[in-house]
């Protein structure tokens, strides 16, 4: 504490201003049958980022009993793994189709983008596994970037996907839209594809951090879509809150809140909140898209209500988009 307090009182000049410091530190006591310095640095390190999450400028101490930082702890690991897979070329795309709730099997194809990251040893690590541990870090943006690039790049170097293809919709994390490149890096990254490409290229960004970030998602959507591009709300629910900046966003459309859609057979309440936000969106002039469609049961219902597309596993499982191009070449050949 006394560092710390020493720290925060210390004023230095520089170019006629007084300007301060602060500190952020990680203590972990060194205990019985703790021989490997690696180990204790990198509880250290995690004691650290903990003192950062809590507000800066404080000192956390790891204890025994400490859930929070040993889940942080478990993450760090990860980020070695990461930043390797993105050196060695290491990740994969997937990707995961989505399709009318009225069944059309002569409709155009359209999927969402995930991304994989292969092992060592080869064994497929899906995004949930590593995501925590990237957004925590700051490595989604080094990610975010390599997907929309090879997406492009992929998409591109083959028409006979691209001319089937009405939509491909890629994911962009709240963290993303922080980083002020973001828009020019996806601008020159589609400059250099296929120039029918920005008008089949959807991106998703969550309700939460649209609404959260409200000032730096506007000029975002507003740049891309000068480009072609359109959008989606991912997990919309059905809060006034919602209905209200769906209003003011311009967004193509709305990606009904799994959570509503899983138990959709089961829960009366659930259908009426399915067919309010479907209402809604289509007098917004939006079209509306549910996801956790895990039964064929489901989708008729969500047919039935209007809802324009569906996804998940009752419908595609992900699988590596090198999957997707044969079986686009196959059907063109029929």
């Amino acid at each position: 504490m006394r560092l710390r307090s020493a720290i925060e009182e210390y004023r230095f000049g520089w170019q006629g201003s007084t300007l301060r410091l602060t500190a952020s530190l990680g203590v972990v006591p060194i205990r019985a049958g703790m021989d490997r310095l690696e180990e204790l640095v990198s509880l250290a390190d995690t004691a650290c980022y903990a003192a950062k999450e809590a507000g800066r400028n404080r000192v956390h101490r790891l204890r025994g009993d400490d859930e929070e930082a040993e889940r942080r702890h478990g993450e760090m690991p990860w980020v070695g793994r990461i930043h390797s897979a993105l050196e060695e070329d290491r990740l994969a795309l997937y990707a995961q189709s989505i399709v009318r709730a009225q069944k059309d099997p002569g409709e155009p194809q359209r999927f969402e983008i995930l991304v994989r990251m292969r092992e060592e040893n080869g064994r497929i690590v899906v995004q949930s596994e590593f995501l925590a541990a990237a957004e925590r870090y700051h490595l989604t943006a080094s990610i975010d970037r390599w997907v929309i690039r090879i997406t492009v790049a992929e998409l591109s170097a083959h028409p006979n996907l691209l001319t089937n293809l009405d939509m491909v919709a890629i994911n962009l994390p709240g963290l993303c839209l922080n980083d002020p490149g973001l828009a020019e890096y996806i601008v020159g990254a589609l400059a250099e594809g296929d120039p029918s490409l920005p008008g089949k290229l959807c991106f998703e960004i969550t309700e939460s951090t649209a609404i959260t970030h409200l000032g730096l998602a506007t000029p975002l959507i507003d740049r891309l879509r000068g480009c072609g591009c359109r959008f989606a709300l991912d997990g919309f629910d059905s809060g006034v809150s919602s209905f209200g900046y769906l209003k003011n966003l311009l967004v193509d459309l709305n990606k009904i809140d799994g959570m509503f859609v899983r138990e959709l057979l089961e829960d009366p309440v659930n259908r009426a909140v399915v067919r309010a936000i479907n209402n809604i969106s289509h007098e917004m002039g939006k079209e509306t898209v549910a996801e956790f469609v895990e039964s064929e049961e489901i989708r008729a219902m969500l047919a039935g209500f209007g809802v324009d597309f569906v996804q998940d596993f009752a419908i595609d499982r992900p699988q590596p988009l090198e999957r997707v191009r044969t079986r686009t070449r196959k059907r063109a050949a029929i």
